[in-house]
C-alpha cells in the first residue's frame, strides 16, 4: 500500500491531537505487512460492530417516546451517534487510506489536513470522551444534589451541554493538530514543533484535556454517587425499622412506584459506571503510551511493538462496546429492545384466514 511518508523527528497520528512522536533519520515509506493486514482486519471488525450496535441503540431510543424524553437518554443518544460516526470513520480511513498523491493544490492541502490526519476520526473520539463526562455530571447532580438538578437541569440545558461537547472537540482538534500540519516538497507533514518544550507542552495539555481530567471527573462523580446511594439506603432502612406498624402500612401504599423508580435510577448509574470503566480500560494503554512518547521515554521504535498495536485496537474498540453493555445491563433498554423485536416479529407474520365449513370449496 502506498501512503504518505513519515519524516522521523516529526509527529504523526497521535490519538490526542492527530500527531505522534518519531525520532530518527531519513523519511521512510509505510508498506503493507502481514501485521498491517491483521490490524486492518481488527479495524474493519470493530467498525462494523460499532456501526451496527450503535444504530440498534438509536433505533430503540428513538422508537420509544418514554425513553427518548429522559435527559439521560439525550446524552446516550449523542454518545451512540458519536460512537457510530467513530466506527464509520475508522472503517473509511481503513479502506480508503492516503493515496500517495503529490500535494500541490488547495484541494490537496485540505485533503492533507482533513483526511490524512484522520481529523474526523479523532474529533469523534474526543467528542465521545467529553459526552461521557457530561453524562456523568448530569447523573452526579441528579443523585448527589437532586434539588439543584430539579431546578437547574432541563432539556434545553442538556442540549446545550451536548452541543458543548462537539464545540470542545472541534476546538481541541483544530488547536492541537492543525497548526502543526503543512505541505513541503509535495509531502503531507504533521507535528512539526518549533522546540522540544513546545512539543512537551502540547503533549501534557493534550493528555490532561482528553484523558487525565475526564477520568478524574468520572472517578470522583461515581465515587460520590456510590456513597450517596449507600448512605440513602442505610438511612431508609433505619427509618423503616423505627416507624410504627400503622404508619408503615400507610407508607407502603406509595412504595411500589417509588421503589421501581429508585431501582431504575440505580440501574442507570450501574450501567453508566460500567461504560465509564470500559472507557478507562480501553483508552488508558494508548494515552499513557503517547504521553511517554511525548516525554521522550520511548522513541519511534516503540511503534513496532505488539503493545502499541494492542493499545490502538483497545482504544478503537471503545466505540463498539457500549451497545453490549446496554443490552446486558440496562433494564429499560432491554425492555425497549424486546418491544421493538416483538413489534417487528408480529408485523412480519401474515394473518391467517380460516374458512368455515360452509364456505369451504370442495372438488370431486
Amino acid at each position: 500500500m502506498s501512503s504518505f511518508t513519515i519524516d522521523y523527528d516529526i509527529m504523526l497520528a497521535n490519538t490526542t491531537n492527530g500527531t505522534s512522536t518519531f525520532s530518527g533519520s531519513a523519511p521512510v515509506e509505510i508498506s503493507t505487512t502481514i501485521k498491517d493486514k491483521i490490524m486492518k482486519g481488527f479495524y474493519v471488525g470493530i467498525s462494523s460492530l460499532g456501526i451496527f450496535g450503535n444504530i440498534i441503540v438509536l433505533i430503540v431510543l428513538f422508537s420509544l417516546a418514554k425513553m427518548r424524553k429522559k435527559l439521560t437518554s439525550l446524552f446516550i443518544i449523542n454518545q451512540s451517534i458519536v460512537d457510530a460516526l467513530t466506527a464509520l470513520f475508522l472503517l473509511l480511513t481503513t479502506v480508503l487510506p492516503p493515496d500517495g498523491r503529490v500535494y500541490k493544490s488547495l484541494a490537496d492541502d485540505f485533503y492533507c489536513r482533513f483526511w490524512v490526519t484522520r481529523f474526523p476520526l479523532w474529533l469523534c473520539i474526543h467528542c465521545s470522551t467529553y459526552n461521557l463526562v457530561a453524562l456523568t455530571i448530569e447523573r452526579y447532580v441528579s443523585v448527589v444534589h437532586p434539588v439543584v438538578h430539579k431546578l437547574a437541569f432541563n432539556r434545553v440545558k442538556a442540549m446545550l451541554m451536548v452541543a458543548t461537547t462537539w464545540l470542545l472537540s472541534v476546538t481541541h482538534n483544530l488547536s492541537g493538530s492543525m497548526p502543526y500540519v503543512y505541505i513541503a516538497g509535495g509531502l503531507c507533514k504533521m507535528g512539526i514543533y518549533n522546540s522540544k518544550s513546545v512539543k512537551l507542552a502540547n503533549g501534557i495539555v493534550g493528555f490532561c484535556l482528553i484523558y487525565l481530567i475526564p477520568i478524574t471527573i468520572l472517578i470522583y462523580c461515581y465515587g460520590r454517587m456510590a456513597y450517596a446511594l449507600t448512605t440513602k439506603n442505610t438511612s431508609t432502612a433505619t427509618n423503616a425499622t423505627s416507624c410504627s406498624t400503622g404508619v408503615q402500612q400507610s407508607a407502603n401504599k406509595s412504595k411500589p412506584h417509588s421503589n421501581m423508580k429508585a431501582r431504575a435510577g440505580k440501574n442507570v448509574i450501574k450501567t453508566l459506571m460500567i461504560v465509564s470503566t470500559l472507557f478507562i480500560l480501553c483508552n488508558s494503554w494508548n494515552q499513557w503510551f503517547f504521553f511517554f512518547i511525548k516525554l521522550g521515554v520511548f522513541d519511534y521504535r516503540a511503534f513496532s511493538t505488539s503493545f502499541y498495536q494492542f493499545s490502538v485496537v483497545a482504544m478503537f474498540a471503545n466505540c463498539c462496546v457500549n451497545p453490549f453493555v446496554y443490552a446486558a445491563q440496562y433494564e429499560e433498554f432491554q425492555n425497549g429492545l424486546r418491544k421493538i423485536f416483538c413489534r417487528w416479529r408480529n408485523a412480519s407474520v401474515e394473518p391467517s384466514v380460516t374458512l368455515s365449513p360452509s364456505a369451504a370449496i370442495t372438488t370431486n
